[in-house]
């Protein structure tokens, strides 16, 4: 649901836009935000139905791991990649708002 209203709302923006050949900076942000809650339904998706019991051992023991590390990017990885895109959109921003 969110990303169709991401979607809406970059395309919106888009097309009162001037058409342009290369990518503006306003498309960097709305084009991270519609990644962005595909990326978390994806990892959610992953952790929920990742399977926990397996005949092998190995297999089970490999798929706890799996879905421990999936757990930590989504927890621990997620959130720094989010907030080092906006602390580097907001200082080139704020660079060339200033220049």
């Amino acid at each position: 649901m969110f990303s169709l209203v991401m979607y809406t709302l970059y395309m919106a923006v888009s097309n009162k836009l001037p058409p342009t050949s290369y990518i503006k900076f306003i498309d960097v942000w709305l084009i991270f935000g519609l990644t962005l809650p595909f990326t978390v339904f994806f990892l959610h998706f992953l952790i929920e139905h990742l399977p926990t019991r397996h005949q092998d051992p190995g297999t089970e023991e490999r798929l706890v791991t799996a879905k421990r590390g999936l757990v930590t990017f989504a927890k621990m990885v997620m959130p720094c990649i989010i907030l080092t895109f906006a602390t580097v959109y907001l200082s080139v921003a704020v660079y060339l708002y200033l220049s």
